[in-house]
């Protein structure tokens, strides 16, 4: 592997870019959580929240990368969907999408 390949085509700084307009949501998702301080919490609330990131995080290692990743065990498109859309949080794009969004801008680049 030649890792110098396709350095001549990329201009200087274009990799510490930051593209401010891309993360805007993440950054205004991240500055509500400050909102607790106006508006409290409760251990209701803390409970809520352990819950769905165990949850989460379960789906994400159990299923999403087992099954997509080494097909480890079978299931129906049901529980694939279930289950791929659970790890899928509302604010990114979807599983494939994003990936092939990304690879294909990556990509373009080094042309």
């Amino acid at each position: 592997m030649d890792s110098e390949a396709g350095a001549a085509d990329l201009s200087a700084g274009d990799g510490n870019r930051v593209e401010w307009l891309r993360i805007l949501p993440f950054v205004v998702l991240h500055g509500m959580c400050l909102g607790v301080i106006w508006v409290g919490w409760s251990w209701i609330a803390v409970s809520v929240a352990a819950l769905l990131y165990l949850v989460r995080m379960f789906a994400i290692t159990g299923f999403y990368h087992r099954y997509f990743s080494h097909k480890t065990f079978q299931t129906t498109r049901f529980w694939q969907f279930l289950f791929a859309f659970s790890v899928t949080p509302p604010s990114s794009a979807d599983p494939c999408g994003g990936r092939l969004i990304t690879a294909t801008t990556t990509a373009s680049r080094y042309r």
